[in-house]
Parts: C-alpha cells; structure tokens; sequence
C-alpha cells in the first residue's frame, strides 16, 4: 500500500504585543514603572506647557508603552544626561489627565561642571572663541558621559579637592537676580547723562 505524503503548511508564530496596562492599575503598581508619582491640582487658566517647564522632556501616558523606573540617559536637549521617569496626574473635579515626565538625575559629571580644564572652560570671558566653541568641540565636561575626556575629568576631580566652593557674597543674591545685560544698560545711561550735563 502506497502512502501519500501530507503537506504541511508552515504556521507562522507572530510574538505577542503587549496588552494595554490601564491607567488604574499604574495607580497601585507605579514603583515597578516609575521612579515617583506626583499629584497636581490642575488649573484651566494655566497652559498645560507650563507644568513642564522645569523638565526636559515631558508625554501624554500611553496604556500601550511600557515604562520603567530604571535610570537612562538620553540627549533631550542637545546633550546626554541622564534620567528617571515619573507619573504626573492632573486632577480637577471631575477628570484625572496623566503624563510621563523625565526628571533629570545629577551625575558625578555634572558637580565636576565647575571645575572643569578644557580650552573653552579656561578661556577668558573677552576671548570670542570661548562663545564659538560649544562644550562638544573641546571634549568638556558638560557635553556630558562618552563625550567628555577622561583628562579633564581627572583634573576636575583633583580640583575639587583642593579648591573650596566659593561662599556667597552679602549682595550675590541680588546679583544672581540681574541680567548682565541689564547691568550694562543702566551703567550707558549713567555714563551718557555724565556726558550730556558735564
């Protein structure tokens, strides 16, 4: 007797999607997902761009992605820095919105920031290379990890240990309030009225 062979076709094994996590169950779990979870009494009258401004990158929650209270780095504004997501959710009398904020971690880098020896960081406020350089051209601290030379990581570290921090000034505050700029102004109106009267 003569068997006939059986085709078979090829079945296809498609991985499945992750299902929609609602947004009641985050309220419960949130530390598996995000590194904190903040509560705002939202205002209508107040543009909803400016709960954000403190932040460097801010979303809508998405039931569909998956978020993790894990630290990453990410260059959101030009530069890598790292950091941890949080849940914000707007309340009001009668509906909840949620967003997911990154809130910016501060690394060892970035204390170093001040003390740092590249060409850019060392050169004079009069010098107009120090504003055609950006940090990424002379390898400086605050272009941030992978992008800053060991060298001046090494020297600013060394720095920081010898150097004290400066201590504020009777009147720093109120220097730290005015614009440069502004300083600037009023001292060529003063300087012109000398010269109009004398």
């Amino acid at each position: 007797m003569h068997k006939v062979p059986i085709k078979v076709s090829p079945v296809l094994i498609s991985p499945q999607t992750p299902a929609p996590r609602p947004i009641e169950t985050i309220h419960v779990g949130h530390k598996k997902c995000f590194g904190g979870i903040v509560y705002i009494q939202k205002d209508n009258n107040t543009n909803i761009e400016d709960y954000f401004v403190e932040y460097d990158h801010w979303e809508k929650y998405s039931e569909n992605k998956s978020y993790s209270r894990r630290s990453y780095q990410a260059a959101y504004k030009g530069m890598m820095k790292e950091y941890q997501n949080f849940l914000i959710v707007f309340e009001d009398d009668e509906t909840e919105e949620f967003y997911v904020v990154a809130k910016r971690i501060r690394n060892e880098l970035e204390l170093l920031e001040p003390y740092c020896q590249c060409y850019r960081c060392v050169c004079s406020t009069l010098n107009p290379l120090k504003y055609l350089w950006c940090p990424h051209c002379t390898s400086c601290i605050k272009s941030g990890p992978g992008f800053a030379k060991q060298e001046y990581i090494d020297k600013a570290k060394v720095l920081k240990q010898l150097i004290k921090p400066p201590t504020e000034y009777k009147y720093q505050k109120y220097l730290d309030k005015t614009s440069l700029i502004k300083v600037f102004e009023v001292l060529f109106v003063l300087l012109l009225l000398l010269v109009i009267f004398v």
